[in-house]
């Protein structure tokens, strides 16, 4: 992975490995209720889980 970003002010990159094996008490947790129904109703949840969490 490389990243490249060019900025006066302070900035923060946040990469993630998308790992299938994801806890969905954590979208249930932290994410609206619009979100975690997507995840729940997605064919790929992990992917739909990172799209929020990162």
């Amino acid at each position: 992975m490389v990243a490249c970003a060019i900025s006066d002010k302070p900035i923060g990159i946040d990469i993630e490995y998308i790992d299938k094996n994801i806890d969905l008490n954590i979208a249930k947790h932290y994410f609206y209720n619009n979100e975690y129904k997507n995840i729940i109703q997605s064919k790929n949840k992990a992917k739909e889980f990172y799209k929020y969490w990162s």
